[in-house]
C-alpha cells in the first residue's frame, strides 16, 4: 500500500508541478504579449520623436534664417541705408537728441499690401525728418552745416496742425485714393 500511497503522492506533486506550471507559461505568454506591445508603443514613440526631432531641426532652421534677416534688416534699419547722407547724419544723432522723432517712413505704416504704392506716393517726401518742434529742427540744420553733410526736410510735429494739409499728406488722406485706416500713424505725437 506504501507504494500506491506514493504514487498517489507522486501524481499530486506531478499535477500540482504541471498546473504551476501552466500559470507560469500563461504568465510568461501573457508578459510576452506585454513586452510586444511595449515594444510596439516605443516603436511609434521612436517614431514620433524621430518626426518631432525633424520639426524641430526645420523649425530650427527656419528661425536662424528668419533671425538672421531681421538682424540684417535692423542692421540696414539702424544705419538707414537707402537715404540720404544728410538723413543718415541726422538720425545718428538721434540717440543724443530726443527730439528727433524719426523719419516718415518710421511714423507711418500701412498694411503690407500697400507698402509699394504708398512708398511710391510719397516718394523722397518719404525720407523727410520729423522733429518734435522747430527748435530741434533748426538744431539739425546747424549740425548739418557745421559738418558740410548737405541738406535735409524736417518737419517740427509741433507746427503741424491737427486739420494741416500738411498732416493730411502725411497720413496720405488727401492724395491717395485709399481708405485712412490703410495707412495710420504709429506714434501719436502728430495728433
Amino acid at each position: 500500500m506504501s507504494a500506491k500511497t506514493d504514487e498517489a503522492k507522486n501524481n499530486d506533486e506531478i499535477s500540482r508541478l504541471e498546473e504551476q506550471f501552466d500559470g507560469i507559461t500563461a504568465k510568461i505568454d501573457e508578459m510576452n504579449e506585454l513586452k510586444s506591445q511595449n515594444e510596439a508603443t516605443v516603436a511609434d514613440m521612436k517614431a514620433k520623436l524621430v518626426e518631432l526631432d525633424n520639426r524641430l531641426r526645420n523649425l530650427q532652421v527656419d528661425y536662424h534664417k528668419d533671425k538672421s534677416t531681421y538682424e540684417a534688416l535692423s542692421n540696414i534699419t539702424e544705419r538707414y541705408e537707402g537715404y540720404g547722407g544728410s538723413v543718415k547724419r541726422v538720425m545718428e544723432q538721434k540717440d543724443a537728441n530726443p527730439g528727433i522723432i524719426g523719419v516718415v517712413a518710421d511714423i507711418i505704416s500701412a498694411e503690407k499690401k500697400y507698402e509699394i504704392a504708398i512708398e511710391t506716393a510719397l516718394g523722397g517726401n518719404i525720407q523727410n525728418i520729423v522733429t518734435d518742434d522747430e527748435n530741434t529742427a533748426k538744431k539739425m540744420i546747424g549740425f548739418l552745416k557745421r559738418e558740410k553733410a548737405g541738406r535735409a526736410t524736417f518737419l517740427p510735429a509741433s507746427r503741424i496742425h491737427r486739420n494741416s494739409r500738411l498732416l493730411r499728406c502725411l497720413m496720405k488722406q488727401e492724395y491717395l485714393v485709399l481708405p485712412p485706416s490703410l495707412y495710420q500713424p504709429r506714434r501719436n505725437m502728430l495728433m
